[in-house]
């Protein structure tokens, strides 16, 4: 069964501040903190995927669906 994110899903990157449609990534920063952040914000400050990581989620309808990590 998938897992799907169940709070209000964020509407913009926490880093970049670029609007989310499609994917986005809950995960920690190489700086400490963890954001909700973009695909490339993620690929230049997150830390990786998996536990105590973070996680991928991709919109499929209306919901988010947890697909990495």
């Amino acid at each position: 069964m998938a897992k799907k994110w169940l709070s209000t899903p964020p509407s913009k990157c926490d880093i970049c501040d670029i609007e989310i449609k499609k994917v986005f990534i809950d995960g920690a920063t190489s700086q400490g903190p963890w954001a909700c952040m973009c695909e490339d914000c993620h690929h230049f400050h997150g830390r990786g995927l998996g536990l105590g990581l973070g996680q991928e989620y991709k919109k499929k309808g209306n919901d988010w669906i947890k697909t990495a990590g």
